[in-house]
């Protein structure tokens, strides 16, 4: 999860400057959604929540849900948002049994192993979806050899 803290002393955005974003051409997703904010859930769910702060600083009007979100609810994104969601969901109790179990050492491998699996092992042209539950597959028959991700 992602979010954008506002400054404490006018609960503006910290990107603001002069009132103009200076990350807008990046577009992160918290600000090309606000003031929604997406919520994924385990098992491919998410919805849209209003989130009040921070301010923008730039009065936007009348809009509809669909012009905030834009390419955000495509197919694609919302099948690379399921499969990172999963995946985290799967991982995390793998580490906390390794980190409660095992040695630390132990720990620290597959620590950084889901960092090479979630992060570093990827293909531009293929799809992320496939590819992030391929790689969480692999970190868990590797740990375990018995989770699998749908």
């Amino acid at each position: 999860m992602v979010r954008v803290k506002p400054r404490a002393y006018d609960e503006s955005c910290p990107f603001l400057r002069n009132k103009k974003c200076i990350v807008h051409e990046a577009k992160p997703v918290a600000c090309r959604v606000y003031p929604l904010a997406k919520l994924n859930k385990l098992g491919g769910e998410y919805g849209f929540y209003l989130n009040a702060l921070p301010k923008c600083g730039k009065d936007r009007g009348v809009s509809v849900v669909q012009d905030w979100i834009g390419d955000i609810a495509l197919e694609e994104s919302i099948a690379a948002a399921n499969a990172w969601t999963d995946a985290i969901f799967k991982i995390v109790p793998v580490l906390k049994k390794i980190y409660e179990e095992k040695s630390q050492d132990a720990y620290h491998i597959a620590y950084y192993s889901v960092f090479s699996f979630l992060y570093l092992v990827y293909e531009t042209e293929l799809d992320f979806a496939e590819q992030c539950c391929r790689n969480v597959n692999i970190f868990i028959e590797n740990v375990n050899g018995n989770a699998k991700l749908k």
